[in-house]
């Protein structure tokens, strides 16, 4: 463990004294590791859908904030105490969920049957039949557990007749061919609740999305417990990944059956999710520069805070350096060498000036995304140093101002003169910086997914709505 420009960096998320703001090393490897994989799987198989997707889906799941977190509590704990109950005959989305199975049992069984098992037969035909409409039954079932609370109350409506007719051995094995249908319903019914949760307060959650994402990217690693739903442990322990797996080592084969199943078809999901948006960093990295004041900040008093610790944040150490980079890079994408002798020449034995360098550079190069790259990196740097000759007048003040018994202990100091119109300049920059930020994402967002489309490179299914944005195909 240790402190590097006053924040904590430790080896994993669940080190020893770690804080919940820490950064893991283990979670920025997994950053590295997430782009490799997700990159190799768009070369390897000739595809940048998934790279696609992942960039797409990546603002709507950051979208999250405490209204949208306590909505969505509220949503799925009035789903989920009806998923669990067992008061069947009071819940008559049982009985329609029973008819949807069986519907989809009886429709996916004879299509597949006449289509895709057409030339087979004997028992390669019965086995194949068999096991398309045990998903018939169970597309059924999870379709009607995403739109309603589908759960126990339809096990014990279809599990009295067989255990009537065939002992609790039916019943083991009824409930091992219907608990996928149940709990793929319960996933898909936590994904919607997720979604439309985070819609409903969209506008909030717009100004956690840098946040959510540095926090995913840089402190949440392997060891963190996957989460079906925010904070759904405080719904029901039987939602929380720690205490879910504890049940494993139980008696009950029932229960060790519904855990089997419901553990790779709810958690997975929330790793896979989690490490897409972390392979998203290659495109979302500018949101690094982000950085939204709090409200409780912008008084003039409560600013004089933010000017004095976000100079020895680690973050804004990582903006500076990811600044410097990005201006590093696009001089020299600009460079022209042919006007640099040019330059030389006409100057003689006068002192070399930044306008001299501007000239230097080819400015007919230039690309659309530049006009928002180089004034986000710009503002960056001028805001780093900014803010830092602010720090040093405050904290001159302070010592000045306790060194002749002029200051309490805890007391709030005075703005230094002259440093309300630098924050208030400070604020608009950051501003500015946000909004650069924001159509560089969006740019960035268009031309790569043009590029795809371009390159024939998406699903078939992603061609007819990229049709309506980029044109008809070429290829």
């Amino acid at each position: 463990m240790a402190q590097v420009f006053g924040k904590q960096i430790v080896w994993t998320s669940r080190s020893e004294g770690a804080d919940k703001d820490a950064i893991s090393v283990l979670a920025c490897a997994e950053v590295a590791l997430s782009v490799t994989a997700y990159w190799w799987i768009a070369t390897t198989y000739d595809t940048y859908a998934i790279l696609l997707m992942a960039a797409v889906a990546t603002p709507l799941v950051l979208l999250r904030s405490d209204q949208s977190v306590e909505l969505g509590v509220r949503w799925f704990k009035r789903y989920f105490d009806a998923w669990v109950s067992d008061d069947a005959p009071a819940n008559p989305t049982v009985l329609v969920s029973a008819v949807l199975a069986c519907l989809g049992t009886v429709a996916l069984g004879t299509i597949g049957t006449q289509i895709l098992l057409a030339e087979y037969d004997g028992w390669s035909l019965v086995w194949r039949s068999a096991i398309l409409c045990w998903l018939g039954l169970n597309i059924g079932i999870a379709t009607a557990g995403a739109a309603a609370p589908v759960g126990v109350g339809l096990f014990v409506v279809l599990g009295k007749p067989v255990e009537s007719l065939l002992g609790t051995a039916g019943t083991v094995v009824l409930f091992a061919m219907v608990c996928v249908g149940l709990f793929l319903g319960l996933l898909l019914r936590a994904v919607a609740t997720r979604l439309l949760a985070s819609l409903r307060y969209a506008h909030f959650g717009a100004a956690n999305v840098p946040t959510n994402w540095q926090r995913l990217l840089f402190q949440v690693d392997v060891l963190k417990a996957p989460e079906l739903l925010p904070n759904a442990d405080r719904i029901s322990d039987r939602l929380d990944f720690i205490k879910f797996t504890d049940g494993l080592r139980g008696e009950d084969l029932k229960l060790k059956i519904a855990l089997g199943v419901a553990i790779p078809i709810w958690f997975p999901p929330s790793l896979l999710y989690r490490y897409a948006l972390k392979s998203t960093f290659w495109l979302y990295a500018p949101l690094i520069y982000v950085f939204s004041i709090p409200a409780a900040w912008k008084e003039p008093g409560n600013l004089l805070d933010w000017a004095e610790a976000l100079p020895s944040m680690f973050i804004e150490w990582l903006r500076l350096g990811m600044a410097l980079v990005t201006l590093g890079l696009a001089g020299y994408a600009l460079y022209d060498a042919a006007g640099l002798g040019q330059v030389l020449g006409a100057m003689g034995e006068a002192p070399l000036t930044v306008f001299h360098l501007a000239l230097v550079l080819d400015w007919s190069r230039l690309q659309p995304w530049h006009f928002f790259t180089l004034p986000s990196a710009a503002l960056t740097v001028i805001l780093f140093f900014w803010l830092d000759v602010i720090r040093r007048q405050v904290r001159a003040l302070r010592k000045r101002m306790s060194e002749e018994g002029q200051l309490a202990e805890g007391a709030a100091i005075p703005l230094p003169p002259g440093a309300g119109w630098k924050l208030r300049a400070a604020v608009i920059a950051n501003q500015l910086r946000t909004l650069c930020v924001s159509i560089w994402m969006a740019l960035a967002l268009y031309y790569f997914a043009d590029f795809a489309y371009a390159q024939c490179k998406v699903f078939d299914w992603m061609i007819t709505p990229m049709s309506w944005i980029f044109g008809p195909q070429a290829c």
